[in-house]
């Protein structure tokens, strides 16, 4: 059976603190988040199938 992922997106330069909080230094990093904690970060593009993979957390 499948989860569900909940997708948020944040505009880094008008929220500066969570850019640096959370180490984002190039657009666009995506943060997989279980828990209330990072457990996965990628920087760059992805395709569809990696994407996938990375939220099969």
């Amino acid at each position: 059976m499948g989860s569900t992922a909940k997708v948020g997106k944040c505009n880094v330069t008008e929220n500066m603190g969570l850019a640096v909080k959370y180490g984002v230094s190039a657009v666009p990093t995506i943060l997989v988040f279980q828990g209330g904690e990072v457990v996965n970060r990628q920087v760059g593009a992805l395709p569809k199938a990696q994407l996938q993979e990375m939220l099969a957390v």
